[in-house]
């Protein structure tokens, strides 16, 4: 593999040897002066004798080169680290969503020669070379992290088709690593070909899953709620109690879950809608028209927003045109008025308020989305609470106005069809390991409190049953009357940490619950290590449906002819650099 030459050797230098390296660089920065080394920016002299190290902590901390440092400068202070020229251009290339072929381009050529003639610019196929050297490389470390931490591990998984129309799976998996911090990383990308069927994606996920060797690490799996995932699931569930004889869980995406319910009811409104896009579509049709809109929010001083229109696949779409266009409402007011263009097109001021009316009740659900759809943060916790906030809000609506008092209702209706899936046994218990919410959460509902208690009191004998003892008592001799009443307290402290935990008042509403676990990990040592595991669960598959805008930066039109597996070490390389860089 081609590198870049850092430094203009002497013709007596060998370049094979780090003293000759350090010779070459002396020289580019220092100057022989009355039987000493002169600095060459600021004339400062050093004794002949002074160590390189000296002289190399003397131009690091200099202004001039801190402002000044050419690329070819920059190398040679980082030569002893070995960092080519290849791995800063391929991690430009992969973090930047680059085409490989800009090496090949006169510009790109001519920039990087302008700072250095001497930089030796790598092939495109030497550069996917280092790629698949550093996919491997990468590959690697993060199955050995997978193995030493001892954290369990959630996964995501989406499909979605490209621009050139091939489908592409996303997993990535979910955990707290050795820091109590929420990771979350991408592990595969690759082609699924038609027609997506359970027995596929199941067999997609048993391989990465044997590949990156974390069957008995294995806590749940998100995805949504499309029948092929579920058949997936339960032959990947069965699959895996050859490793485990823990249970897993199928969570199904909660933000798709309030999707679909919001899709369902707002049918009510369907013809308003329609109204209602059709003109915001009118006014997208043309530039004309777009300025049009822009020049008389102007006149009327009120600010102007691009107006948006709703799509069935994107989460929060509708309320976001209803809130877009009521902003806009005095603008497109007028113009349906004064301009002869809107004269097809006609909102009466009744159906401005059921748009208003029903900007205000999709408002709390576009903020449980945003809410369970963060991928850094503790999101399985608030879904029993958001869920049950949900139904509060609907219940408060139904004596509105008809149309909405209908939608309402048959979102409430498709909601309740969920309940018993998202309220789960490991949303409980992660409900009660959130510091914020606890065991109280159920306590106005007695069977459910008392239920919820017993699954935490078997999971927690479940964990202390793995966990090493601290003292071993001989069991072949007879234990003394204070032996017998420690010993029973021992046995005990299963009830004494619990109760402990549940007594101690409930936390701030902006605490984060894993930093609360890390400093009390020593208070609650079996409650901590259950909650380092049920916390980490997502509970959307929404960072599997992330990827796909960044896949989408990636396989372009100009671009889309691309190799599946090239496609595969870009997307996984761009999620490997950014989650290695910031650990």
């Amino acid at each position: 593999m081609e590198k870049i030459d850092c430094v203009d050797l002497s013709e007596d230098c060998n370049s094979s040897s780090n003293k000759s390296e350090e010779k070459s660089w002396k020289w580019k920065n220092f100057e022989k002066f009355n039987e000493q080394l002169r600095c060459n920016y600021c004339k400062k002299c050093f004794s002949a004798k002074t160590s390189h190290h000296s002289l190399k902590y003397h131009i690091k901390s200099h202004d001039k080169v801190k402002n000044n440092t050419t690329l070819q400068q920059f190398f040679a202070f980082k030569s002893i680290e070995k960092k080519s020229f290849e791995d800063y251009l391929l991690e430009f290339i992969i973090n930047g969503q680059h085409s490989f072929r800009i090496v090949e381009e006169e510009g790109f050529i001519a920039m990087i020669k302008s700072l250095s003639n001497d930089i030796k610019i790598p092939t495109r196929k030497t550069l996917r070379s280092h790629a698949i050297l550093k996919f491997d490389s990468l590959k690697e470390k993060l199955i050995q992290e997978f193995t030493t931490f001892n954290h369990k591990i959630s996964l995501t998984t989406d499909i979605w088709t490209s621009n050139n129309m091939s489908s592409f799976m996303s997993i990535t998996a979910h955990f707290i690593d050795g820091n109590f911090k929420i990771q979350n990383v991408l592990i595969d990308f690759s082609l699924i070909p038609y027609p997506h069927g359970g027995q596929q994606i199941m067999e997609k996920l048993r391989e990465i899953i044997t590949e990156f060797k974390i069957e008995k690490k294995l806590i749940a799996l998100t995805s949504d709620n499309a029948s092929n995932n579920i058949k997936a699931f339960k032959i990947l569930k069965n699959w895996l109690k050859n490793y485990s004889s823990e249970e897993i869980i199928h969570f199904r995406c909660f933000a798709h879950i309030i999707n679909l319910s919001i899709r369902g009811g707002i049918e009510v409104f369907k013809e308003d809608l329609e109204n209602l896009r059709s003109l915001l579509s009118f006014i997208k049709s043309s530039v004309k028209k777009t300025e049009l809109l822009a020049k008389t929010c102007e006149t009327l001083k009120i600010n102007y927003y691009k107006p948006k229109i709703d799509n069935i696949t994107r989460w929060n779409s509708t309320f976001e045109m209803l809130e877009c266009a009521l902003k806009l409402k005095p603008a497109i007011t007028y113009l349906l008025i004064q301009n002869h263009e809107f004269k097809d097109f006609k909102i009466s001021e009744k159906e401005w308020n059921y748009f208003e009316n029903l900007r205000d009740f999709l408002e709390p659900f576009k903020d449980a989305t945003d809410m369970i759809s963060g991928s850094k943060y503790e999101s399985c916790p608030t879904i029993i609470p958001i869920f049950d906030g949900l139904i509060v809000h609907i219940n408060q609506n139904e004596e509105t106005n008809e149309n909405l008092k209908i939608c309402s209702h048959k979102i409430k209706e498709k909601l309740l069809e969920y309940e018993d899936l998202l309220k789960n046994d490991f949303c409980i218990l992660s409900t009660i390991l959130d510091p914020r919410f606890k065991l109280e959460y159920f306590k106005d509902n007695r069977e459910f409190y008392k239920n919820s208690k017993e699954l935490l009191l078997k999971i927690f004998e479940i964990y202390e049953s793995k966990c090493p003892k601290i003292t071993v008592i001989d069991s072949d001799r007879k234990l003394s009357f204070k032996e017998s009443i420690f010993k029973k307290q021992k046995l005990n402290n299963q009830k004494s940490e619990i109760e402990i935990y549940v007594e101690t008042s409930l936390e701030d509403s902006k605490i984060e619950p894993i930093f609360w676990w890390k400093i009390n990990d020593e208070k609650f040592p079996i409650l901590s290590k259950i909650a380092f595991d049920f916390l980490a669960i997502p509970a959307t598959s929404v960072p599997s449906e992330q990827i796909f805008s960044k896949a989408g930066n990636t396989i372009t039109k100009k671009r889309n002819r691309l190799d599946k597996n090239t496609v595969q070490i870009v997307m996984l390389l761009q999620s490997w650099n950014l989650y290695f860089k910031n650990k």
